[in-house]
């Protein structure tokens, strides 16, 4: 079984935060600029702007604690195991987009897993993009 590992590409996120630096125990105008950037990018990412990233297969979902998916449905109505790399049991998944009408359902969900899930489509030869969170 092949595991999927999360890309945290940075898109839609906002950026770490490096040390700070203090001088006599006091916080220095540099490091006060600082920390007032990096709060104004938490308001500006979080005012209407929460992002699903850039939809690129295996990359994190933006803001969300999720990732990006995109699957090919060979067979119709065919339990199909695909990894995630979530590290964790996954409580679900939206379809973003597809390549034709189709319906893709979940299979084995007692069986989900913090490496893989189990999802089914009503379509043979249907490719999906989706985020699992």
């Amino acid at each position: 079984m092949a595991i999927r590992r999360l890309i945290q590409d940075g898109v839609g996120m906002v950026g770490q935060v490096v040390g700070v630096r203090f001088q006599e125990g006091k916080l220095t105008a540099a490091g006060g600029d600082y920390i007032l950037s990096k709060l104004r990018e938490v308001v500006k990412k979080l005012n209407g702007r929460l992002s699903f990233g850039a939809g690129v297969s295996s990359t994190q979902a933006g803001n969300f604690d999720g990732q990006w998916i995109e699957w090919f449905f060979k067979n119709a109505n065919t339990a199909y195991t695909i990894p995630h790399g979530l590290e964790r049991v996954p409580v679900g998944y939206k379809i973003m987009r597809r390549s034709k009408a189709c319906i893709v359902y979940d299979a084995s969900i007692g069986d989900w897993g913090t490496d893989d899930f189990f999802l089914q489509c009503d379509t043979a030869d249907s490719t999906v993009s989706l985020i699992v969170f």
